[in-house]
Order: C-alpha cells, then sequence, then structure tokens
C-alpha cells in the first residue's frame, strides 16, 4: 500500500483539480509571453536581414555604377524603317543620319542535277560510286576557307562515305534519294565563308559531272555574298548581316529601296 494518500473534493470539500489547472494556467501564461517574445524578437531579426540586403543590393549595384561617366552616357536610337535595327553603344553621337541596305548576306548553296546510276536504277546513300561510272582513283577537289582539299574516291567507295567526306571539310553535304540529287552549302554566310569545287586529277570535271555537281549537268548554285549597307554615304561591307560601326551594332533584316534614317539621343529614362 503506497504510503502517499490523496484526498479527493469529494472527502475534503475542495475542488482539487480547478484548484491545481488556476495554478498552471499562471505559469502557462508565463510560457506564452515567452514565447510571444521570442517570435516578435524574430520577426524583428528577419525584418533586419531583409533591410540590409537591400541596402547591400542598392549600393553594390545601382549606387557603385553610380560612379562612373558611362552610366550618365546611355543613348537610345530610333530607325524610320524596321528592315534595320541599331543598339548604340555609349559613345555614339546624338544626331539624325541616313542609311540604306543594298545586299543581306547570303550562304554559299548548291543544289545538284537529278543522277543516276550508268544503268538507269536509283541512287540510295549504300550505291557505289562506280555504279555511277566514277573510276576509282579519281577524285574531287573542295576549295573552302583558303584551303584546297582532294578526296580520292575508292573502290568500294559509297555516296553515303562521300557525304561523310564532304561534311569533314567543314561544308553541309548530304543527298536526297527522293529527289535523287546533293545537296552543298556553307555553314557559315559570306564570301570568304563560300566553298568551290575545283580541278584535282584529269578525271575531276567528270566525276563532279556524274555527281551532279556541275552546271553542265543542270546543277545550280548561289554564291555566298557579304551584306552591303551604305550610312552616311560610306559603304561597309559585312560577311554577316550585322555591322559594328564606331560602338554601335546594326543589324539589316532586309533589303528595301527607300533610305533609312536614323535617329540617336541620350537616353533620358535609362539614366
Amino acid at each position: 500500500m503506497s504510503d502517499l494518500m490523496r484526498l479527493s473534493g469529494l472527502s475534503s470539500g475542495m475542488d482539487t483539480e480547478s484548484i491545481v489547472s488556476a495554478l498552471v494556467s499562471a505559469k502557462k501564461v508565463k510560457v506564452d509571453e515567452a514565447k510571444q517574445s521570442q517570435t516578435k524578437l524574430e520577426w524583428t531579426q528577419d525584418a533586419w536581414k531583409d533591410m540590409n540586403s537591400k541596402i547591400y543590393g542598392l549600393y553594390s549595384g545601382k549606387l557603385s555604377g553610380m560612379r562612373f561617366s558611362n552610366t550618365y552616357n546611355k543613348k537610345s536610337t530610333k530607325t524610320s524603317n524596321s528592315a534595320l535595327s541599331v543598339v548604340s553603344g555609349d559613345g555614339a553621337v546624338n544626331g539624325v543620319y541616313t542609311a540604306k541596305i543594298k545586299s543581306l548576306a547570303k550562304a554559299g548553296y548548291l543544289t545538284g542535277a537529278e543522277i543516276s546510276t550508268t544503268a538507269g536504277g536509283k541512287i540510295t546513300g549504300e550505291t557505289k560510286l562506280a555504279e555511277l561510272g566514277i573510276q576509282e582513283g579519281s577524285s574531287i577537289g573542295i576549295q573552302y576557307k583558303g584551303k584546297t582539299t582532294n578526296i580520292e574516291i575508292g573502290a568500294d567507295m559509297t555516296m553515303n562515305q562521300l557525304v561523310n567526306k564532304l561534311q569533314a571539310v567543314g561544308i553541309n553535304a548530304s543527298f536526297d534519294a527522293g529527289n535523287q540529287r546533293m545537296f552543298v552549302s556553307a555553314k557559315e554566310t559570306g564570301v570568304e565563308n563560300d566553298f568551290l569545287f575545283v580541278e584535282s586529277g584529269s578525271n575531276t570535271t567528270d566525276t563532279l559531272k556524274k555527281l551532279g555537281l556541275t552546271a553542265s549537268s543542270g546543277s545550280t548554285r548561289i554564291k555566298g555574298s557579304d551584306a552591303e549597307m551604305e550610312l552616311n554615304g560610306a559603304t561597309f561591307k559585312s560577311s554577316t548581316n550585322a555591322f559594328t560601326i564606331n560602338g554601335s551594332t546594326y543589324t539589316v533584316n532586309r533589303v528595301v529601296d527607300e533610305e533609312i534614317s536614323i535617329t540617336t539621343e541620350n537616353d533620358t529614362s535609362g539614366i
């Protein structure tokens, strides 16, 4: 039998449960107040962290850049025609200029003539070049970016293997079995990035003709060309459709007959 005795409310006449609850409630109020104070401190700490981040961001970002003069030299440029877009550099001079787009930059492109085997059959990627009447030991030359590469034709070389060798030179090449034609093109625009098939042996012309890659066999060719723009009377050329002139970038989008007006002024809203 336990040596601790408890008198219930029924025996003592006191509501001990209510007394105990009241005593515990007083302590609980202090605990709640402490928790509320802790929460308030955490909120204050978070608010200060947020404020410090904003102040640092203002200092390291916008205020830091305001130390330099180029921050106050921002320019904006508008053109009278969307055929020309301009991004002005900080050194651009305010004023109204005129431009005329003469040509766009193009990549060299050759569409081969329709070809067939010597027996008049269809060609696939696995067709051997010998079936086109191309002799073993013959070769074709490709002039590309100042370098001439000779491709030797082997006895068992297939159309796919020839295409792979052309691609290895650095140009785009493919054989369209559906149309029985070869397609060859430069990967970049401009005259300096164009390609050209050249003589590399006694059978070169005959080989190119059987591949449908000569004008006499019916191929069509678009030569690579540079973009040309006239700005304030001076002519500029570029291998791409973008020109960097005096710190500003001019991008030509299409050729138009009209003269384009360019207006450069201070970008006050940007400043």
